[in-house]
């Protein structure tokens, strides 16, 4: 079933690579479409989480196109549509905080991915999305996170990378390689090719982008930790890149046993298939009500819904109609891929600019078009100890890598990766008319010689520095860029099309709260058995 491959040379085939310099492929790579997901909760000038109501501006956070929440009615959610162009992305979502930080009166967006200090977990209120039917469900599923993992792991932000080909491309690929499968089978099965390597090699974006090496104390709340370094409220893991991506982030042992090593999108699909509709037994015991008849989570099973599992990539297609997930997934195939592992950068005012994302696409793309052999399930172990590592231990000079049962250092893998997101960034360059993918590359090829430059390592010092807690350093930043967003000028006729925006996305969820006849446990139920 597996098959095993040398992963631990990453390699782009030089005669695929000279056909991707061709006429034919002269706009394909022009065509690249990546979107942001973004998160950032609000708060006030001390730091406090927001007890507020999500501003009525701001629109209804149920059918906003560009503004949600997430897990917590404080926890906005920016969201863009997928452009042709890094600069225009990155504008799209300063612009979308601009607006934001406009609108919210005094309070401001947390600047960093670990949260502010959270004294009691029942200040985190859960979202709230009106009374129609699709309305509670969003909530009652918030509720069965809070019941299965705590409400304080729900309150980590993060950024969402959403990235795809453009159509045009996938017919020329299958001819280049020969394959004679379907178009759609064609696409997902390169698609889980690109998942495999991003898992292969995704640590280098925990060493380049973690920012997120230290942690309020109140957010351990008497649980087991191995962080060492302690300051004022706050500890920290002194060679630490991202706490959010170690075990003190999105982990939970429940979904420890559910093996998905990416191999096709049969094996994805089988594994969770499974995981939501089979009984776990803490869960089951949890119950589906409260003593006054509220839901409390929408199963007992291991997932309440797909989206509930935790991994740093998911393969994408959008839902049409009452579609479930890995129903669009099942009847069309992957339409994009979703990156999970991007901490907020806090030294950045929206968390992420034009540079990473052109870093991000060179190499996501390198990710699609090297070798990749499938995964047997002891490199998806070593795989993912290498995540772990690298969370605890990305800026220690000495902290390894494992890939194929070889021990590598970062340094010397990373100077081979970045070889091949070199010749990446060449052909993208090619087809874009700029240097803007090799200039972000050079960039950060600086940082596996100077790691004093990175985010996770200037936060540290910053504290060192000023003998300052993390809650001092994230009210700094934020106040910083609060200040920023609220002094920009923003076009009238921009201000106009999200006032439109605003008050359409409110007419819709009044239009759908009073449209709604079926009683909840009854839709529920139906959506179950879908």
């Amino acid at each position: 079933m597996f098959a095993k491959g040398n992963s631990a040379l990453p390699h782009i085939n030089p005669a695929h690579y000279s056909q991707f310099q061709t006429v034919e492929f002269s706009t394909e790579f022009s065509g690249i479409r990546r979107g942001l997901e973004k998160e950032g909760l609000r708060v006030n000038q001390s730091g406090v989480i927001s007890q507020k109501d999500h501003p009525t501006a701001l629109g209804s956070a149920l059918t906003h196109p560009d503004i949600t929440t997430d897990y917590s009615e404080a926890l906005l959610e920016f969201i863009t549509p997928a452009l042709d162009n890094p600069n225009h992305v990155a504008d799209y979502l300063y612009k979308l905080h601009a607006f934001t930080q406009q609108n919210i009166g005094e309070e401001m967006i947390w600047g960093c991915s670990m949260p502010c200090h959270i004294a009691n977990e029942l200040d985190i209120r859960i979202a709230e999305y009106g009374s129609s039917n699709v309305g509670q469900l969003k909530h009652v599923y918030r509720h069965g996170l809070w019941h299965r993992y705590g409400r304080l792991m729900q309150s980590i932000a993060g950024i969402h990378y959403n990235f795809s080909m453009p159509d045009s491309f996938w017919p020329k690929y299958q001819s280049l390689l020969g394959d004679q499968q379907s178009l759609q089978d064609f696409r997902s099965e390169r698609y889980f090719a690109l998942i495999r390597n991003f898992k292969r090699y995704s640590w280098l974006l925990i060493y380049l982008f973690g920012a997120s090496p230290a942690i309020s104390s109140s957010f351990i709340d008497g649980r087991k930790h191995q962080l060492t370094g302690k300051a004022k409220d706050t500890l920290f893991a002194p060679k630490g890149t991202s706490l959010r991506m170690s075990d003190l982030g999105y982990q939970n042992s429940a979904q420890s046993d559910l093996t998905v090593c990416y191999n096709s999108l049969d094996n994805y699909s089988t594994t969770l298939n499974h995981a939501v509709k089979t009984p776990y037994l803490p869960y089951k015991e949890l119950g589906m009500t409260n003593e006054h008849g509220q839901f409390k989570q929408l199963n007992t099973n291991i997932l309440q819904i797909e989206n509930e599992f935790y991994s740093d990539i998911r393969p994408k297609r959008t839902a049409q109609g009452e579609e479930k997930p890995l129903e669009a997934l099942s009847n069309r195939g992957v339409e994009y891929i979703e990156v999970r592992c991007l901490d907020i950068n806090p030294f950045i005012t929206t968390g992420i600019d034009a540079r990473q994302i052109s870093f991000m696409d060179t190499f996501l793309t390198f990710c699609l078009l090297a070798d990749s052999p499938e995964v047997d399930p002891e490199e998806c172990k070593r795989l993912s100890q290498n995540m772990v590592g690298m969370a605890y231990q990305g800026n220690d000079p000495a902290q390894t890598i494992k890939l194929e049962g070889k021990t590598y250092s970062i340094k010397e893998k990373g100077k081979v990766v970045f070889e091949q997101l070199q010749k990446v960034a060449h052909l993208l360059d090619q087809n874009n008319l700029d240097a803007s993918y090799s200039d972000s590359v050079a960039h950060y090829q600086n940082f596996l010689s100077e790691p004093e430059g990175l985010p996770s390592h200037e936060q540290i010092q910053w504290m060192t520095d000023n003998n300052a807690s993390f809650q001092d350093f994230g009210i700094e930043i934020s106040q910083k860029h609060a200040k920023e967003l609220r002094e920009t000028e923003l076009n009238d006729q921009y201000v106009d099309e999200m006032v439109k925006k605003s008050q359409l996305s409110l007419g819709k969820q009044q239009e759908a709260e009073n449209s709604e006849k079926a009683l909840f446990s009854n839709y529920l139920k139906d959506f179950s058995n879908r």
